[in-house]
C-alpha cells in the first residue's frame, strides 16, 4: 500500500506538469553545474575505492566519542 502511494507521488513530482509559477525559474543544465556534479561524483568514487583517504579524519573523531562512551 505504501509503495503504491509513494510511486504515485513520485510520478506527480518528477513527471507531472510544471506549475506556472515555477515555469520561469527552470533552465537547462549549465556547464558549471556539470563541473560540480563531475567533481563531487569523482570525490565520492575516490573515497569509495580508497577509503584509507578518509580514515585518519574519521578515526580522530571516533576515538574521542569511544573514550566518552567507555569504549576502546
Amino acid at each position: 500500500m505504501t509503495a503504491a502511494y509513494i510511486i504515485r507521488i513520485i510520478g506527480r513530482v518528477f513527471f507531472g506538469p510544471v506549475p506556472e509559477e515555477f515555469a520561469d525559474h527552470l533552465h537547462d543544465v549549465r556547464v558549471l553545474d556539470k563541473v560540480a556534479l563531475v567533481l563531487l561524483s569523482g570525490i565520492l568514487i575516490a573515497i569509495g575505492v580508497f577509503p584509507s583517504l578518509m580514515v585518519p579524519m574519521v578515526q580522530s573523531g571516533v576515538e574521542k566519542v569511544m573514550s566518552l562512551l567507555g569504549g576502546a
